[in-house]
């Protein structure tokens, strides 16, 4: 049989390897410690519950002694491929953002978050104001990182009001060209995921070697993908992908994508970009005028040595400009 083209053959060989998790109905969202509803209709589109976990404050916000009025807290998206556990690390630090909640959620078809088939930047963004609403949130600084970067913009320009400050790691808001991605992190680890067949393999080296044949010779890189990796109920002793790689494939052209924005929708609220040096998603001379079209009181700072997983990769230069730029709006 003929293909015509790689993407058609990795959808069925993924729709062999996965099958969408039965999940049980409830109203609200919940933790990860329980049970996870399934899809809800929330104002005519299918709303998904987000799985999460929450950090309260390091230390307590006061004024000479007495409970001063508490800062928003952090909303915590991550990137294609994470879950909220994946900045963990980062997160508990007692110099991260320390007066503060901090909320990790797992987005859709990510984590403990259900899967479902739509994997859009519009519904990730109506997934995120129901999780403030349910969690008795108004105003939030949200912070995104690579696809949980692009959320974050599209919901601040959407509802600019439920949003104190943007913090935004490594994306812009623009469409990148397919081809010249497809070799760039993490679109190369999704394909790779999708060519890979864990219940075939009886170790996790196995499916490390599997991922290394399929291209992805970036040991780290496949140390990350291999977090997604949970015990298969149905073939014990064997392996499944996590995340919703049904979706993902589908939706890669999507991801790439920004949605089309008016004009005159601008976010005007305390905005810092990230970059890393070596990472090709802010490029200064090319993105910066639309970075700066959209969220007019953005500063834009460079990490250096660093590429696309920069957090991890430079956690104490990260640190330190998050909470220098945060610092700046008490």
């Amino acid at each position: 049989m003929f293909w015509r083209t790689p993407k058609d053959w990795i959808r069925l060989s993924v729709s062999r390897q996965i099958r969408f998790r039965q999940l049980q109905t409830t109203k609200k969202y919940q933790n990860n410690s329980e049970a996870l509803s399934t899809p809800e209709k929330k104002g005519g589109g299918c709303v998904v519950p987000l799985s999460y976990y929450k950090l309260e404050p390091k230390k307590a916000f006061s004024q000479l002694g007495v409970e001063a009025g508490k800062p928003p807290p952090l909303i915590v998206l991550h990137g294609i491929l994470a879950s909220g556990n994946t900045y963990r690390s980062v997160l508990k630090r007692e110099d991260f953002v320390p007066e503060r909640e901090i909320y990790a959620v797992d987005l859709r078809n990510h984590g403990a978050s259900p899967h479902v088939q739509e994997m859009a930047y519009e519904a990730m963004v109506k997934d995120v104001k129901c999780f403030l609403e349910d969690n008795g949130i108004s105003k939030a600084c949200i912070l995104g990182h690579s696809m949980g970067g692009k959320v974050g913009m599209q919901f601040a320009l959407e509802n600019p009001d439920w949003v104190s400050e943007l913090v935004v790691v490594d994306i812009a808001p623009v469409t990148y060209q397919q081809e010249s991605m497809d070799k760039n992190l993490p679109t190369e680890a999704v394909y790779a995921m999708a060519r890979t067949k864990p219940h075939q393999c009886k170790s996790r080296s196995e499916i490390d070697t599997a991922l290394e044949q399929q291209g992805l010779t970036n040991e780290r890189v496949r140390q990350f993908v291999l977090t997604n990796l949970i015990p298969d109920d149905e073939k014990p002793g064997y392996y499944k992908w996590r995340v919703n790689l049904h979706s993902l494939v589908d939706s890669m052209e999507a991801m790439l994508s920004f949605p089309s924005i008016p004009a005159e929708r601008v976010f005007r609220g305390p905005t810092l970009f990230v970059r890393g040096e070596n990472s090709p998603y802010i490029q200064p001379n090319i993105h910066e005028t639309t970075i700066r079209k959209y969220f007019v009181n953005a500063v834009i700072k460079t990490i250096p040595h660093t590429g696309h997983w920069l957090i991890s990769e430079e956690p104490d230069q990260f640190t330190r400009l998050v909470n220098e730029f945060l610092s700046l709006q008490k």
